[in-house]
């Protein structure tokens, strides 16, 4: 499978390279600064990136997930201080779970740029499986009070907005609610991911939230929850391709400007073919990417699959292939000043979000209702 891009998509495309190299600087791989940040944050929404996942009623564009794919793609390709595409795509999709106006105010405000969504849903203890959340929901007067913690949450640090996965006490179901960071009783602790990408550890206690900022709740929670997070998982696996293709180019200048005995070190056919099974093993994780795109249109129990196996053998590749670029660099590779290293750390951090290769593929060999109840018997 191969995605075939009109004039119109090449040039947004383009558009969208050519911004983040002038702000692939050192600086933005380093812990970028809050004002940086925030002015990356507009300029994307100046673009229209953060729209794409919204409906078109809603100021959005009404994007499939073939059209966020292609962005990740370039979003992943330079390591700068934007924000984790997936986050802002599974932020869109469930504030689309809910309802009233300020939802939709809350939808306008992701399109203009002045909403900045962070995800808080994973816990110590959970193992990546939502489910066993921690995190509890109760019911007060005219809304929520919720407890618990959440631990690197991706962007947490700078959000205005939190949006928060926990059990409700009477049910047990699983609910997202909208959280204001600035709210009494929610503490935020900030930190840095292994590839310096801002997060932070979240604390809920008895933070009070209105009804209107319920998204999704009730027995279909679940289904509707793992939706959502499928495709980010997708999405986020488009922007670790784009990674590793970046990576392979850098590979690529650097054999052909560095020299040993005389002669460029990419003119040794050993180190040619190692670039070549790089790039092969690229190229099979953009078909898995491709194919997860695609199952996202098919049932419910084809997309879960998919995209389970898709971020097994994304993250499995990445980790090969951002080695090996590393190693090609030799000892300058591991300098902090040189980008390379910063594909080889997004590796490890991209193969930890939203669940670890384990826990994906633990997910990808689980049996299907049908074989679960044939297995019973």
């Amino acid at each position: 499978m191969e995605l075939t891009l009109n004039d119109d998509q090449v040039q947004f495309l383009d558009t969208i390279r050519r911004f983040l190299g002038n702000r692939a600087g050192v600086e933005m791989r380093h812990a970028p600064t809050l004002e940086r940040r925030r002015e990356t944050w507009a300029a994307l929404a100046e673009l229209g990136l953060q729209g794409v996942a919204v409906p078109v009623e809603l100021g959005g564009f009404s994007g499939t997930p073939e059209d966020i794919a292609v962005i990740a793609f370039e979003l992943g390709r330079e390591p700068v201080g934007t924000p984790r595409y997936e986050n802002i795509v599974l932020a869109a999709r469930l504030l689309g779970k809910g309802s009233g106006d300020a939802v939709a105010e809350m939808l306008g405000r992701l399109v203009t740029g002045d909403l900045r969504p962070a995800i808080a849903a994973y816990e110590r203890p959970t193992c990546f499986d939502l489910a066993k959340s921690t995190t509890r929901i109760s019911k007060a007067d005219g809304g929520y009070v919720v407890n618990g913690d959440k631990l690197a949450v991706v962007d947490g640090d700078d959000a205005n907005m939190l949006l928060v996965v926990g059990k409700m006490e009477e049910g047990g179901d699983l609910a997202v609610l909208a959280i204001n960071p600035a709210s009494v009783g929610v503490t935020i602790s900030p930190h840095h991911l292994a590839d310096f990408t801002p997060a932070a550890n979240i604390r809920f206690e008895n933070a009070f939230v209105s009804e209107a900022m319920l998204l999704v709740s009730g027995a279909d929670a679940s289904e509707q929850l793992q939706d959502c997070l499928d495709e980010a998982l997708v999405i986020l696996c488009a922007s670790t391709v784009g990674s590793l293709e970046r990576a392979i180019e850098r590979t690529r200048e650097y054999l052909a400007i560095r020299e040993q005995f005389g002669q460029p070190l990419g003119q040794f056919q050993a180190l040619q073919h190692e670039v070549a099974d790089l790039f092969i093993e690229t190229n099979d994780a953009r078909s898995m990417v491709y194919r997860a795109m695609s199952a996202l249109h098919e049932g419910r129990e084809e997309s879960r699959r998919a995209a389970a196996a898709c971020k097994v053998k994304v993250m499995t590749a990445a980790r090969a292939v951002t080695g090996q670029a590393l190693h090609l660099h030799g000892g300058i590779g591991f300098t902090a000043e040189y980008p390379i290293g910063h594909h080889f750390r997004r590796a490890f951090v991209d193969e930890k979000l939203l669940g670890d290769n384990e826990y994906h593929l633990e997910r990808f060999m689980a049996p299907s209702g049908d074989e679960a109840v044939e297995r019973a018997a």
